[in-house]
């Protein structure tokens, strides 16, 4: 999970997430509506189907690897689902079957400060995110399953995570472990060893000639009329300096993307007439730092 400085590395927070109860929403009725909707998802239970039958109100973004996308006014939902083998790499704390939901987390495409959330985060457990930044906290509550990233004052993310009192046993890793059994967010790790990558232009400009990005992107085709079939074949070729293994993202504004890779397909049944659009982008670490390619479909 990407934190502060998104398009560049972050590797010291730790991302999981469940339903909030007793949150006193009545102070920010936009947050107060999310949190009503994307409190209902069960963990462990509802799979992206169930999940998108919950977020029905809620647009719908886009299907990714383990991960659904949605917009609500101006804040965004990421709904995460197990891989079903405990990846660390994914932030995956509890065992969990492959496909159910683990986790949910809001961010807002505007400024959020600390007093709009709707409920007092005092009552959290707070801790210092980074030895070098003293205006960067996590306030969390495991029992409730609730965390909010913040940074001076702004509201960063707000995550949903399974309550540690759910029963559901841990993943093998040492970082599961000490989630559940730590009261510190960041289990053994302390602050000293916790430092926040810079966010200078500078820094990118220096990363550039090391991270991948989309070179071509490629559609089956670029028109449909109303008899034609309404999956698209989707091929993007990438570079990437440094050979590592990718991740594609595909962000559509309208449909949904079936498969992951550079090969997928851009599904748009049941979609009105208009021109739609799919932007390409490759992760090699980094984020989804790198040039981007954009094309457009219409359909008639």
């Amino acid at each position: 999970m990407y934190l502060n400085c998104k398009t560049l590395r972050t590797v010291f927070f730790i991302a999981v997430l469940v339903a909030v109860s007793g949150i006193n929403n009545a102070h920010s009725q936009t947050m107060g509506d999310v949190l009503e909707r994307v409190r209902a998802v069960k963990f462990f239970e509802m799979d992206r189907i169930d999940v998108k039958q919950v977020l029905y109100e809620m647009t719908f973004d886009g299907e990714f690897d383990n991960r659904d996308d949605f917009t609500y006014g101006d804040f965004d939902i990421e709904a995460y689902y197990s891989t079903g083998e405990c990846d660390e790499d994914e932030d995956e704390i509890f065992e969990a079957a492959h496909g159910k939901a683990i986790r949910i987390v809001i961010t807002s495409s505007e400024d959020l400060e600390v007093k709009d959330l709707g409920f007092d985060i005092s009552k959290l457990k707070k801790e210092q995110k980074y030895l070098n930044n003293e205006k960067s906290f996590i306030y969390h509550d495991k029992k409730l399953g609730i965390a909010v990233d913040v940074d001076d004052d702004e509201v960063e993310e707000v995550i949903l995570f399974p309550r540690i009192s759910s029963g559901t046993k841990p993943c093998g890793n040492d970082k599961a472990r000490d989630f559940v059994k730590m009261k510190s967010w960041f289990g053994r790790e302390n602050l000293e060893s916790r430092v926040e990558y810079a966010c200078s232009q500078a820094l990118i400009a220096a990363e550039l000639p090391r991270i991948a990005f989309v070179t071509n992107l490629t559609l089956g085709r670029d028109s449909l009329a109303a008899s034609d079939s309404r999956r698209i074949d989707v091929a993007t070729i990438s570079s990437d300096p440094q050979n590592e293994i990718l991740k594609y993202r595909y962000i559509v504004s309208g449909g949904q993307v079936i498969g992951s890779g550079p090969n997928v397909v851009w599904d748009l049944t049941g979609v009105p007439p208009g021109t739609y659009t799919l932007t390409a982008a490759v992760d090699d670490g980094c984020g989804f730092c790198g040039a981007t390619v954009t094309k457009t479909v219409v359909i008639k």
